[in-house]
């Protein structure tokens, strides 16, 4: 019981007014738990000004747990339209299914992918425009896609047989 009662205490601070930075990493902290009514309370208070790309994409997140598709999809727009290399709402509007700008999103994700970004990013543009071609019927594209994101996450979890045969005993 202790981290609810830490939550609790938390969210009674929000009134006093904490800044938009600690309102933000509260509400993450609290999507983090699985809190999610809690998160989405504060994210609410919050404009979508005062939030960062981060925030935005979790706070579409949030949005998405707690059922509210349109505005979760508003939110990872926002977040990719303040930084396009936002993996985390590539991917969430990638599973979203959004037809509008599909073309263009995918074409900047792939230019992106070209730059050095970080390899766990990569992988989710990539897996993000596995899903975006998928959707559209590029089977070729989506596959290739797939294939590079496999490939990036094995460089950053290569496969162990001795670990995993430690972890099966």
């Amino acid at each position: 019981g202790e981290n609810e009662a830490a939550n609790e205490l938390a969210l009674g601070w929000l009134p006093r007014g904490i800044g938009p930075y600690q309102a933000a990493q509260l509400a993450n902290h609290l999507l983090q738990l699985d809190l999610i009514k809690q998160a989405n309370t504060v994210f609410s208070r919050l404009l979508p000004s005062e939030m960062d790309d981060g925030a935005l994409a979790a706070s579409g997140v949030a949005m998405l747990y707690a059922g509210d598709v349109t505005n979760a999809r508003v939110r990872f727009v926002q977040a990719i339209a303040r930084n396009p290399a936002n993996a985390e709402a590539a991917m969430q509007l990638a599973m979203l299914d959004v037809p509008e700008g599909r073309d263009a999103r995918v074409a900047q994700w792939q230019l992106l992918c070209r730059q050095p970004l970080d390899v766990t990013q990569r992988a989710q543009l990539q897996f993000a425009c596995y899903h975006e071609c998928d959707a559209q019927g590029n089977h070729k594209s989506a596959f290739a896609a797939l294939q590079e994101a496999n490939s990036l996450r094995r460089l950053r979890t290569p496969y162990n047989a001795a670990l995993e045969d430690a972890l099966v005993d």
